[in-house]
C-alpha cells in the first residue's frame, strides 16, 4: 500500500526544483532534518518517486545504523552497491591509515557516483545520518564539494535532536552553495484532519483533529497511531497506543538521569511549563541538563 502523503507542499516544490537542477547539470545536496516520526523518510520516498518520473536513476539503501560492528562508510557501501558498483576495491582497509589513502577513497567514490549520474541523472538517498560514522560524514562533505557541474542529487535525512557526530559535518556543509536544508515540523490542524481521514476512512470532526493535533504536536507518526484508535464516535482514546509508548520510551532511554528527571517534571506540569529563567532557582537537574557545554537535555542535539 502506498504511503499516505499529507501537506509539505513547499518542501515538495523545493525537492522537485533541486531534482530538476541536478538533471540540468547543476548537482545538488538536500538535507532533511526533523524529529523522529515527522515524515523525513516519507519526503525521501516522494523524492524517489519524483526522480523516477523524471527518468533519473535512484540509489537508495544508504541507511546509517547505530548497530555496533557496522563497518566504516556503511551508508556509502550500500549506495555504491545499489547503483551497480561492486565497489570491493573502494573499501580497502588501508583507506583509514592516513589522510592520503582516505582522500583517494573519497575521490574514487565521488568519481564513481558522478559517472553513474551521467547521462540520465542520479538521486542518492542517505537515511538516518545522525548515526553515520565519522568517515561517512567526511565523505559526504567531500562529495558535496564536488557535485557542481554534475547530474547528481544527494538527499540526506537526519534527526535534528541527535546530531552529536554530525555537527562538524553540518557546519562544513552549510558553507557549500550546492547544499539546501529542509526542516520538517508538525502538521497543521487541517493537515492532521486530512491524515486522520486517510487513516480512519471517514471525515473526522474538526474538534477531534484539533485535539489530536495539540496532543501530538502534529507529528504524523503519532497522529496515525492515535487515529487507529478512534472509535466511530470520534472520541480520542485516553490510553496511548503501544507504538507511541515504545517510541517515547526509546527517546527517553537516551537521556541522562538528570534530564529524565526534568522531563518527568515537565510532563506533570503540562504543555505550559517553561524552564526557569533564574540560575538562582533550585533547579540543579535542569541546569545540569541545559548547560551549553554539555547539552545533555537532548543528547546529540
Amino acid at each position: 500500500m502506498a504511503r499516505q502523503f499529507v501537506g509539505r507542499e513547499r518542501e515538495r516544490q523545493l525537492l522537485d526544483a533541486r531534482l530538476r537542477d541536478a538533471l540540468a547539470g547543476d548537482g545538488q545536496v538536500v538535507l532533511v532534518a526533523g524529529e523522529p516520526g515527522v515524515g523525513k523518510t516519507a519526503l525521501a520516498e516522494f523524492a524517489v518517486t519524483r526522480a523516477k518520473s523524471l527518468d533519473m536513476t535512484v540509489g537508495w539503501g544508504g541507511r546509517a545504523t547505530e548497530e555496533e560492528g557496522s563497518p566504516p562508510y556503511w551508508p556509502f557501501r550500500q549506495v555504491v552497491k545499489a547503483t551497480g558498483g561492486v565497489g570491493v576495491e573502494l573499501w580497502d582497509p588501508r583507506a583509514d591509515r592516513g589522510p592520503g589513502e582516505r582522500f583517494r577513497l573519497f575521490q574514487a567514490v565521488t568519481e564513481f557516483l558522478l559517472a553513474a549520474a551521467q547521462p540520465a541523472g542520479l538521486l542518492v538517498v542517505l537515511d538516518d545520518l545522525q548515526w553515520a560514522d565519522p568517515a561517512s560524514v567526511l565523505l559526504l562533505v567531500h562529495l558535496a564539494r564536488n557535485v557542481a557541474g554534475s547530474r547528481l542529487a544527494v538527499l540526506g535525512t537526519f534527526r535534528h535532536t541527535e546530531t552529536g557526530g554530525l555537527r562538524a559535518g553540518l557546519a562544513e556543509l552549510a558553507r557549500e552553495s550546492a547544499v539546501s536544508r529542509i526542516r520538517l515540523d508538525g502538521l497543521t490542524e487541517t493537515e492532521v484532519g486530512q491524515q486522520l481521514a486517510g487513516v480512519t476512512g471517514w471525515a473526522v470532526p474538526a474538534t477531534v483533529a484539533a485535539a489530536i493535533c495539540e496532543r501530538t504536536q502534529g507529528n504524523p507518526f503519532f497522529v496515525a497511531e492515535l487515529g487507529r484508535l478512534l472509535g466511530s464516535s470520534g472520541e480520542v482514546a485516553a490510553e496511548l497506543p503501544a507504538g507511541v509508548r515504545d517510541a517515547v520510551r526509546a527517546r527517553l532511554g537516551r537521556l541522562s538521569a538528570d534530564c529524565a528527571a526534568v522531563v518527568s517534571a515537565a510532563a506533570v506540569a503540562g504543555p505550559s511549563w517553561t524552564r526557569p529563567r533564574s540560575r538562582r532557582s533550585p533547579t540543579g537537574p535542569w541546569l545540569r541538563c541545559w548547560r551549553p557545554s554539555t547539552r545533555r537535555l537532548a543528547p546529540g542535539s
